[in-house]
């Protein structure tokens, strides 16, 4: 007969029941953790012995359902929290990509000897744009697994083109970017 046979209902199977539900959100904090920070060494050893605790002997001892059983779903969950995750970077990725085109933009009209309303107005569509996308994102973020949200930081508009204005710039030093090529034509060098 299983210890957990003698305790079937009460405040002792209520403390085992909540040592297991204590352990499962462990294991998706710790899941978390390593979606965000693959290299966290301390997230890996909490999540191992999580594991290694739904599959021991002594996992009987709280709950008559199977470790293991519960193990499968956990990671089904987190294959789902994962695609959500992955999902939320794509579009994170986008954003920046976006924010870089507009920095682009920007930085031609500044270098434009006429008013070149073309690409002010361009430029500040493209602004727009970055907003509803910073919106959108913080929309997405609301919708992430706890545990996930909280390592996730939604960029401001600021620092989204601070960043994108810095990476732009780097590019042109390096020549792995020229600031006149694709959407606008180089200005008529004077003889």
């Amino acid at each position: 007969m299983k210890i957990s046979d003698h305790f079937n209902k009460g405040p002792v199977q209520d403390l085992l029941n909540a040592v297991v539900v204590q352990a499962a959100e462990d294991y998706r904090e710790y899941s978390a953790k390593l979606l965000v920070h693959p290299d966290d060494r301390g997230a890996a050893e909490g999540k191992e012995e999580v594991e290694s605790f739904f599959l021991s002997e002594d996992f009987m001892i709280y709950t008559t359902l199977a470790g293991s059983y519960l193990l499968r779903k956990l990671e089904e969950e987190q294959k789902e929290v994962e695609t959500a995750y992955l999902a939320y970077k794509a579009r994170e990725a986008d954003l920046l990509a976006e924010a870089r085109q507009c920095a682009k933009l920007l930085m031609q009209w500044q270098k434009q000897e006429d008013d070149n309303e073309e690409l002010l107005a361009r430029g500040r569509e493209q602004e727009s744009r970055l907003h509803s996308m910073i919106a959108d994102l913080q929309n997405e973020k609301r919708k992430l697994p706890k545990a996930v949200g909280k390592a996730v930081r939604v960029m401001s508009y600021e620092t989204v083109m601070y960043k994108a204005y810095a990476y732009l710039k780097e590019d042109i030093r390096n020549g792995k970017e020229d600031l006149w090529s694709g959407s606008v034509s180089q200005p008529a060098e004077s003889a």
